[in-house]
């Protein structure tokens, strides 16, 4: 049979809220808070692209990309790509200095970049950024895939 203690009408569990407050401050000061980040990082919002091929056979197209960055601080930082049979994909990474005051106003950009088709088998390819495609027609070219902005 079980017992039951009968609690005393100023009995306060306070050695328990404390252990609990204790556990709760150490959880939270091992995680990396947003602020504490030199910077964060992100995708652009990208609304169209354009591939321009050169008239003459390079080994690289010319690509650009319109959207939107979502406030003025924020930078393009990197363009990384990923091929795997006919698919081509590119992404446009975006960088944002942590602390950093800034009006909260979407801001357009415009970037161009080259991409190196040296190493690529000659046919058609499927070209997407941020789940935009476009055909790509290569010829005689092997890809490489370096990115080089502009």
């Amino acid at each position: 049979m079980i017992r039951l203690r009968r609690v005393e009408p100023g009995f306060r569990p306070w050695g328990v809220m404390f252990i609990a407050a204790t556990l709760l401050a150490l959880g939270c000061a091992g995680a990396k808070r947003e602020a504490d980040r030199a910077y964060t990082g992100g995708l652009a919002t990208v609304e169209d692209f354009t591939v321009h091929e050169p008239p003459i056979d390079t080994g690289r197209v010319s690509i650009t990309v319109r959207g939107t960055l979502p406030d003025p601080c924020t930078r393009i930082d990197r363009i990384d790509r990923d091929r795997s049979a006919a698919r081509i994909e590119v992404q446009v990474r975006t960088r944002r200095e942590s602390g950093d005051i800034c009006a909260q106003v979407v801001t357009p950009f415009e970037r161009t970049f080259q991409l190196d088709l040296a190493g690529t088998p000659p046919g058609l390819y499927t070209l997407t950024i941020h789940g935009i495609t476009r055909p790509l027609s290569v010829s005689g070219n092997r890809f490489d895939g370096s990115l080089d902005p502009l």
